[in-house]
């Protein structure tokens, strides 16, 4: 799968200390510089990808809705991201047990200690 070069000035931001004062001074500013960097994303993405990554955003914008306060915004995202992870570690290990072959069960030799020990102290 081939990615997509964005072009460079899609994903300019301010730097840290303007986008630090956006925060404490003007929240909305800097919702709407987020949501302008969000939709630049989304255009450049891959079409064939594109109404996936809407809908995972919808996701997200509706947790942060959800959300009384900046922690608990981490919290809940941080939350969605890790079930994710774990659904999508769940199906590699699916399609590892698919296309690996499991070796076949059968009946294993079972051998005294004692003499696995006494053979182990010949010499070869």
């Amino acid at each position: 799968m081939k990615s997509a070069q964005l072009p460079r000035d899609t994903m300019s931001l301010p730097d840290f200390d303007t986008l630090k004062a956006l925060a404490q001074q003007d929240e909305g500013a800097l919702d709407a510089l987020l949501e302008a960097q969000i939709s630049a994303l989304l255009e450049a993405a891959n079409p064939q990808y594109r109404e996936r990554l809407r809908g995972l955003q919808f996701r997200i914008d509706c947790e942060k809705r959800l959300s009384h306060n900046p922690i608990e915004r981490c919290v809940r995202l941080s939350r969605m991201l890790r079930a994710q992870c774990t659904e999508l570690g769940h199906s590699l290990n699916r399609l590892q047990e698919e296309l690996v072959p499991q070796p076949a069960s059968g009946e294993g030799q079972v051998i005294s200690l004692q003499e696995w020990r006494s053979r182990k102290k010949r010499p070869t």
